[in-house]
């Protein structure tokens, strides 16, 4: 199938929306604590008796949410998190985790204006559509779909493209340029296969295993994803999904997105 063919069929199988109802919110909740308590013990089970993975900074984040049509199943999710105008605090929450092992580099999120950072955080992909039994595991996914059709698995690997795209709309959104995330190296690279080099400006620190922090300029971005038969029907998707209403008064404290 060639990439026009297969962009139109996820589109035809997969809808993104903002979380911008309880049940959404919901349901993005559980399919965290599935794969974050779960799957890999990321987070302790028994703090969610309710077997719904939520965090402090869920209130100040944008949501997006991948669901599968056939199947009415949430397929992947993720938000993005501004950073934190209070200069009391870390201007975003993967500081503490990092600070160590960032480098000392203009681009620390630190030394960057509050109101245009923002962090990449909590994708995860159901286990349900990960492409292939027996390979490494991470929350980005590759994915075991044997229950589904054929000509819907092949459209299964660009759900984590999908959800970058949706990442790069929400950060826009926000009026941030400057995104930050924590990941594995190896994801790093993996999406690096779409186009999207982020800069790694960390060493390597121990959380939830081997991590990085990394940057990736949101023009940049957007470079690369007009340039990209796979990434520009994606974005525009997500463009169409995400309604940009549901954080333009974020800057006042508050975003309809929120979980």
């Amino acid at each position: 199938m060639n990439r026009s063919l297969l962009c139109r069929a996820f589109a035809r199988y997969f809808d993104i929306h903002t979380a911008d109802t309880e049940n959404r919110r919901r349901a993005i909740a559980r399919l965290r604590y599935q794969v974050y308590c779960e799957e890999f013990g990321f987070e302790a089970a028994e703090r969610f008796p309710e077997r719904e993975e939520r965090d402090a900074y869920d209130a100040r984040a944008c949501h997006a949410l991948l669901w599968h049509r056939p199947s009415g199943r949430v397929a992947g999710c993720v938000r993005v998190i501004p950073g934190e105008p209070d200069p009391r605090r870390p201007n975003l929450p993967m500081e503490p985790s990092c600070t160590a092992a960032l480098h000392d580099t203009p681009l620390h999120p630190g030394r960057l204006p509050p109101e245009r950072v923002c962090e990449v955080s909590r994708l995860a992909v159901h286990r349900h559509f990960r492409r292939r039994t027996g390979e490494p595991r991470t929350p980005l996914g590759d994915i075991d779909a044997l229950q589904f059709p054929m000509v819907q698995r092949r459209t299964f690997p660009l759900i984590s493209a999908s959800l970058f795209t949706a990442a790069a709309v929400l950060s826009g959104q926000l009026g941030r340029d400057h995104v930050f995330a924590i990941m594995e190296p190896r994801l790093a690279h993996f999406v690096a296969r779409y186009g999207l080099h982020f800069r790694r400006i960390s060493d390597d620190f121990e959380h939830r295993g081997r991590r990085a922090a990394y940057y990736i300029h949101r023009p940049e971005v957007l470079a690369t994803i007009e340039a990209s038969r796979i990434l520009a029907p994606l974005y525009r998707m997500a463009e169409h999904g995400l309604s940009p209403k549901r954080c333009a008064n974020h800057s006042a404290g508050s975003c309809d997105a929120a979980g």
